[in-house]
Parts: structure tokens; C-alpha cells; sequence
């Protein structure tokens, strides 16, 4: 007999008067909501004297993204600033896509630019994705190039977007070096790269 299972109940704020679980439950309550969710549930619990760490806000920050919610993301990001955690690597990049991802490129510019040396290929391709998606495809392409004078290597994503750019700038020059440089250096073309190539034919 087959059964079936049941249904996943909403997440919600522990009752007025209960004791509220550890830290790390309530980030991982957080990290499980949709993030229209959690944004109220992180409400919820920060006015019944919940305390967070750092771990707390990178779910905080893609629910602001998701949701385009800047009003809540910049709050988080003087959050995080009072509780100093703003010069963590995994949180910047949290800012720059949650800043960039609602439309505000240049708040993302700036975070991204505090980097400075901490910033990984992860950051690299939150803020040249972010240029791209806002139409800024020629300032995507300068910050790959950038990137490159920085040693650090791009991935399939990355290297996928700034073709993408290139074919939507009309750079077709560049998007040919890039193709060299991904035959020259091994680099598997998979499905999202096979798209951006077309792109730049």
C-alpha cells in the first residue's frame, strides 16, 4: 500500500511567551523559507529579541534579491556594518548581488570595490553578471578584463555572461577571444556556454 506523505506545515515565529531556539536553528529556518518568508519571519524574530550572526544574513540578503526588497537589504547591510561583519568575503558578495540584483549597480560598485584584493571569481561574476543584467554590457566587459589583470581565472558561468555581453554590445571581436581562450585552455563548452558562442556568430 502506497501512503502518502504529508504536507510540510508553514514555517512560522515561535508562540509569544516561548522560548526561542539556538542561533543556528533559526538561520537554518531562515535558509528553509521562501524568501517573501523569511523577510517577515526575520521581522518576526529580531522583534522578539532573537540574536543573529553572521551566518544569518547571506539567506537574508538573496531574499532581498529575490524579492527585489532593497529597502530590507539596505537595512541588513547597516545591520551588518553595527555588528561588523560587513568585511566578510561571502557577506560582500551577498551585498553586491542583493544591490545589483534590485536594479542598483552602483551601490553594488562600491561594495565590490571595498573588496578590493578578498574578491574570488564568485564576487567577480556577481558584479559582472549584475552590470549585464542591467544592460551595462560594455562595463561588464571591462570588468572581465579588469578580473584578468587580477589572475584571477573566470568560469563556464562567468565566461557564459561575457559572451552573452559581447553579442548584446556587438563586441563580436572580443567574443572571438574568448572562444580562443576557452579551446586554447581546455574548458568543457556545456549548454550555457554553447548559447552565449551562438550569440557571438
Amino acid at each position: 500500500m502506497q501512503t502518502t506523505a504529508l504536507p510540510t506545515p508553514p514555517l512560522s515565529a515561535p508562540a509569544p511567551g516561548s522560548t526561542l531556539p539556538k542561533t543556528h536553528l533559526l538561520n537554518e529556518r531562515l535558509r528553509s523559507a521562501p524568501p517573501w518568508e523569511a523577510l517577515r519571519l526575520f521581522d518576526d524574530l529580531t522583534s522578539r529579541g532573537a540574536r543573529w550572526n553572521k551566518f544569518t544574513f547571506p539567506p537574508m540578503l538573496r531574499a532581498a534579491w529575490k524579492t527585489k526588497a532593497i529597502e530590507e537589504g539596505m537595512m541588513y547591510h547597516g545591520l551588518l556594518m553595527k555588528m561588523g561583519f560587513s568585511r566578510d568575503v561571502f557577506i560582500e558578495t551577498g551585498l553586491v548581488r542583493m544591490y545589483v540584483g534590485c536594479g542598483r549597480v552602483s551601490e553594488g560598485r562600491l561594495v565590490f570595490d571595498r573588496m578590493g584584493r578578498r574578491r574570488d571569481v564568485v564576487a567577480w561574476n556577481a558584479m559582472i553578471d549584475g552590470c549585464c543584467q542591467s544592460g551595462h554590457f560594455e562595463e561588464g566587459i571591462r570588468l572581465f578584463e579588469e578580473m584578468q589583470s587580477c589572475n584571477v581565472k573566470p568560469d563556464e558561468m562567468l565566461l557564459s555572461t561575457v559572451l552573452s555581453a559581447c553579442g548584446r554590445a556587438g563586441n563580436l571581436s572580443y567574443g572571438k577571444m574568448i572562444h580562443e581562450y576557452i579551446m586554447e585552455n581546455g574548458i568543457t563548452i556545456d549548454s550555457h556556454l554553447q548559447t552565449a558562442l551562438i550569440s557571438i556568430e
